[in-house]
């Protein structure tokens, strides 16, 4: 059916919005702090901004784009804005968790980072970018 994506497409459509969201954070990042010469926190700041409003708007419009959403596009970034801090806490937490029990923290962020797209991919599918309908 045309219009119609599938689950793989869709997790093949979050991955690229992922990375193209991560690109940008991480080149805003580099930039800001190398060039820029921008303190490190003030640099992490923008090009998180930067990579979240990217994220946002790439899996809004593309990964899950529909006709209708069950929530207003304010109500949509206001979720996607608590996810992420939650997210930030959480994966904070984790890693300073797995490197107190001895993990690599380049293993420990891989993990983490492994975690929070699956459960983020659930949300997104099920919460925050929820049609009006059943056409998941």
């Amino acid at each position: 059916m045309k219009g119609v994506l599938y689950p793989t497409q869709r997790l093949r459509r979050f991955f690229v919005a992922g990375t193209t969201a991560f690109a940008l954070e991480y080149s805003a990042f580099f930039v800001l702090f190398s060039v820029v010469k921008l303190p490190i926190l003030a640099a992490h700041s923008f090009s998180f901004g930067c990579g979240l409003i990217t994220s946002f708007l790439l899996n809004r419009q593309w990964t899950f784009r529909q006709t209708q959403f069950k929530h207003r596009k304010t109500s949509q970034f206001s979720l996607y804005l608590l996810l992420a801090l939650f997210n930030l806490a959480i994966t904070n937490i984790l890693l300073h968790s797995l490197g107190s029990l001895g993990l690599n923290p380049y293993a420990g962020k891989l993990l983490v980072m492994v975690l929070v797209a699956g459960w983020n991919f659930l949300l997104y599918r099920s919460v925050i970018f929820k049609p009006t309908t059943q056409e998941q």
